[in-house]
Order: C-alpha cells, then structure tokens, then sequence
C-alpha cells in the first residue's frame, strides 16, 4: 500500500487552526470599539473616454496586481496627481 500526500488535508488543517486561533481572541478586550470613528469619504462619479491603449495598459497591470483596471486607474491618477501638485505647488506644505 502506498501512501500519498494530499494537500487539501495539509490545507484544511492549517484553517482549522488559524480559525481555532481567532474564536478564542475576544475581540472586545483587544480593541476599543467605543473609540471606532467611521468616516465615510465623499466620492464624485466622474465618466471619461479613454485612450484604448491606456485601458489596455490599465486592463494589463489590473490582472497582474489582481486589483483590476478601475483600481488601478483611480491609483495612476492619485499619483499623477500628486507629482503635478508638487511640480505646480513645489512650496506647499502637506497637511
């Protein structure tokens, strides 16, 4: 008789223990949910045409990060943004 490993086991037991580990963690002693701020952003819906090589290109590193191409745009444009604020504004100072 031969033995084989089975990976779903070894799999199956490692999230039994991580979900043993976390029911006996109360969590109302470790945080102070009392203290919890919730802010929810505003958010302004914006719709553009793109370039399609740049969706591409957006559609391409999405896949790669697993973040997805609206992700990634939104953080293209956060970074663009910020490096033409500090060429335009070199002298403001950050809040």
């Amino acid at each position: 008789m031969t033995l084989k490993y089975d990976k779903k086991l070894d799999k199956q037991k490692k999230l039994s223990e991580q979900a043993e580990y976390y029911d006996n963690i109360e969590l109302e002693d470790t945080f102070d949910f009392s203290k919890a701020v919730k802010n929810k952003g505003e958010n302004k819906r914006v719709n553009m045409l793109l370039p399609f090589d740049v969706y591409q290109d957006a559609y391409k590193i999405g896949e790669f990060t697993g973040t997805g191409y609206q992700n990634t745009l939104k953080l293209a444009i956060a970074i663009g943004l910020k490096n033409l604020k500090d060429t335009v504004f070199p002298n403001l100072k950050q809040n």
